[in-house]
């Protein structure tokens, strides 16, 4: 091999070597802070759980009350904007 062939699989060798190192930081970093992102989304579905409680108790305590029942358009229960005619 000539000094081109050696500089080239010196250059590739350790750029292969960075590139496994990198990737092996990022997993390691990636697994360690995992915990957090899966306590956020706990945290939310307890956040839309406890909004969903409480929509059912003034819904139960409007009709103690004799209050009529909003009824929610057929487009609002799909999600769905209205549409426009």
């Amino acid at each position: 091999m000539n000094r081109k062939d050696k500089l080239l699989v010196a250059f590739f060798g350790v750029t292969a070597f960075a590139g496994f190192a990198g990737g092996i930081h990022h997993v390691a970093h990636h697994a360690k802070h995992h915990h957090h992102r899966r306590a956020e989304l706990e945290r939310r579905v307890a956040r839309v759980c406890v909004e969903a409680a409480r929509d059912l108790d003034r819904e139960g305590t409007r009709a103690a009350q004799g209050a009529p029942r909003p009824t929610p358009s057929p487009d609002a229960r799909s999600g769905r904007p209205a549409a426009r005619e």
